[in-house]
């Protein structure tokens, strides 16, 4: 049975077309407007440097030059972005996946297959030791609950995957656009967040199989290897084997909080190293900020002063002047 191999392996032509074709369309978009705004932004530093307030003129220069580059040859050029981006935020999740669960890194499919039919077989196993006369009528209900939760635990592995594969494939096909926003501090955590995003779905498609391998681990203690061997013991075990497979459920509900305690890491230390960098230039505005207001201070309390002194010489000169009064 290839019915989860055959779904994925359909899916994964469709993203891969998709993530590369929307890539491509969106370099050619952005291209020429990333190239207006560079404008800008050499321009923005000249100007600092007519001020005085940007910093080694060789270093900076230096390190503006290797950021275009990157941005330019990693983000903007279609080969280039594909071979290393596409093919590793894609590929490289699925070959951790298969080196966890020792299989081939096409074969995640296989995966979820190999478990759909130990739960087929489990389900088979009860039904043949069920009967209404001669044989145990609750294994009726122990054939029909297995194949249900093992079914149902499939699927979901199936979907998760493919949700997975889905965002993957859409974040990547914006990907241009967050490399894009490297060119500014003030917009580096799009591209902090949109890594992020592609590390905790990648830990997610990690996850997922490692489940499916697990699940298949624990049914193994409960059905043979030989189909005629296979089968729970007796009502009880059969029970357990539907605990185990709803217990599945909830290890799979864990797999996105897993993959988001994860990720995360990523966005902060990013969003940290914004901060350092952007540091130097908050304190001066502070300090600048700070030094104005003293020195306005400064001047209206001697403006205060110089008024006072000359009202109390007015009225010290024209009180001894005056001839009006009674005498």
């Amino acid at each position: 049975m290839q019915l989860f191999t055959d779904m994925l392996n359909k899916t994964d032509t469709v993203l891969d077309e998709y993530a590369y074709t929307s890539a491509e369309q969106l370099i050619e978009w952005v291209t020429p407007i990333f190239t207006s705004l560079m404008i800008v932004w050499i321009a923005i530093w000249g100007y600092q440097l007519l001020l005085g307030r940007g910093g080694e003129p060789m270093q900076e220069g230096a390190m503006r030059i290797i950021k275009v580059g990157l941005i330019m040859t990693l983000g903007l050029t279609i080969s280039t972005y594909s071979s290393l981006i596409i093919d590793v935020m894609t590929d490289g999740p699925a070959e951790i996946a298969g080196a966890v669960a020792g299989t081939d890194p096409d074969g995640i499919g296989g995966v979820i297959d190999s478990m759909f039919s130990e739960v087929v077989a489990a389900s088979n196993a009860a039904y043949d030791r069920a009967g209404v006369m001669s044989g145990d009528f609750g294994m009726y209900i122990v054939g029909v609950l297995v194949f249900l939760a093992g079914g149902a635990l499939c699927l979901a592995i199936a979907l998760m995957i493919i949700i997975a594969k889905v965002a993957t494939a859409v974040l990547l096909a914006i990907g241009p656009l967050a490399f894009a926003a490297l060119l500014f501090n003030q917009t580096q955590r799009i591209f902090a967040g949109w890594l992020d995003l592609l590390v905790n779905y990648g830990f997610i498609l990690i996850l997922g199989t490692s489940v499916g391998m697990l699940m298949i681990d624990l049914m193994g203690e409960f059905v043979g290897g030989a189909p005629d061997e296979a089968g729970a013991a007796s009502f009880t075990e059969g029970l357990i084997l539907v605990l185990v497979l709803g217990a599945g459920f909830y290890v799979l509900k864990q797999v996105t909080n897993l993959a988001n305690a994860l990720s995360p890491s990523v966005a902060l230390a990013t969003d940290g190293l914004s901060r350092s960098v952007g540091k130097p230039f908050g304190a001066a505005g502070r300090g600048a900020g700070r030094l104005a207001g003293r020195g306005a201070n400064a001047t209206g309390r001697a403006a205060g002063r110089q008024a006072k002194r000359g009202y109390s010489a007015a009225k010290r000169k024209f009180s001894r002047n005056n001839t009006i009064g009674g005498s």
